[in-house]
């Protein structure tokens, strides 16, 4: 029994050994391999962006201005941090796209929210509430957010996607107030991405955070999945997506949520990758969804039907074939982010409805 314990430790402390050199001759590797596999760094999605566009084949304007950017920022082969490229100069928009593709590749990152309400009564919150996050994980990425009009009831929308309380909108309004305060004056998120080890080490961290806030679960909102991290960073890292949260109304925004049901469904049963995809915003027919896509020609001279919840038949359409009275080049559209805004992890081309609705003509 003692020459077991003996060999256990020895092998234990053998695969500690091989494990620690592992992990600082890969956090030493150079970026141009790194970026190849599931960035361990923000900086490393630059590299990661740049070279998934070269690989599909896309050059639009938007892409040879962010390389050009992120190389100028990033003109060193040690990974930098998103504060670090941000003093170089490199633009919120340039690091909100890496913010998301990070999001999109760990599994174990999370959409940390401060709500305003939180800092009314207790200052310090915020302060004691970082030190936990950093303690539990690791910040990889900050921004504040200004919500503005019927922003702050939208982007709730949004937050808890997945809540069953959304269909009602007395409880909306109610949670909104609590978290946002009167309706009003612009209102600042504070927005976190943040990575956690586990899910039941941020469950934990969530818990504290909300215990030492006078207003508990009105003070911060961390998502739970995986799914919600990717939906809240393409609303929050995204300014074209935060302006249509600001410019919609609650009734126009909750119309948009319901257009997007079927072509969503439809995208999953297909495992289509959405970032290919993206839904014209021009209402031509309630029966009819129009879409734009990169890379599918099998799509193009093909319609598809699926029934919606209240069983009405829904018709998906592809207008590819009509790219000669686009404003700009498909993969333009559906790369740029200048070009579309996003609704519940779905693209929709174009400015939001209520300014130009219609977007594509």
């Amino acid at each position: 029994m003692k020459t077991f314990r003996i060999t256990n430790t020895y092998v234990l402390i053998t695969l500690s050994f091989f494990a620690q050199n592992f992990s600082q001759s890969f956090s030493q590797a150079p970026s141009d391999y790194t970026h190849k596999l599931t960035p361990q760094t923000f900086s490393a999605c630059g590299n990661y962006i740049i070279d998934k566009h070269k690989e599909l084949g896309i050059n639009g304007s938007w892409t040879q201005e962010f390389e050009e950017a992120f190389t100028q920022a990033h003109n060193s082969p040690d990974f930098i941090s998103a504060d670090a490229l941000k003093q170089k100069g490199l633009a919120q928009k340039y690091l909100d796209a890496m913010a998301i593709e990070y999001a999109k590749l760990k599994k174990n990152s999370y959409i940390v929210v401060f709500f305003p309400i939180t800092f009314y009564k207790t200052h310090w919150a915020d302060k004691r509430a970082l030190q936990q996050l950093a303690q539990n994980g690791k910040i990889v990425y900050s921004k504040d957010v200004t919500l503005k009009a019927k922003g702050p009831l939208n982007a709730l929308t949004q937050l808890y996607v997945f809540e069953n309380w959304l269909d009602l909108p007395k409880h909306i309004w109610e949670r909104t107030r609590k978290r946002f305060g009167t309706i009003g004056p612009d209102k600042k998120i504070h927005v976190l991405l943040w990575e956690c080890a586990s899910h039941r080490k941020m469950r934990d961290c969530k818990l504290r955070i909300r215990w030492s806030c006078w207003n508990k679960h009105e003070s911060i909102h961390i998502n739970d999945e995986h799914e919600e991290t990717v939906l809240i960073a393409n609303m929050l890292f995204h300014q074209k997506s935060i302006d249509a949260m600001n410019t919609l109304s609650y009734d126009e925004f909750a119309k948009l949520r319901h257009f997007t049901l079927v072509y969503n469904s439809w995208l999953k049963r297909n495992k289509y990758d959405p970032e290919l995809f993206a839904l014209d915003s021009f209402i031509e027919d309630q029966s009819v969804r129009r879409f734009l896509h990169y890379g599918h020609k099998d799509l193009e001279q093909q319609e598809f039907s699926q029934n919606d919840r209240q069983k009405n038949v829904i018709k998906l359409k592809s207008i590819n074939n009509r790219k000669q009275t686009l404003p700009t080049t498909i993969d333009n559209i559906i790369f740029n982010p200048e070009n579309y805004f996003y609704c519940r992890g779905v693209k929709i081309i174009g400015l939001p409805l209520a300014e130009n609705p219609k977007t594509t003509e």
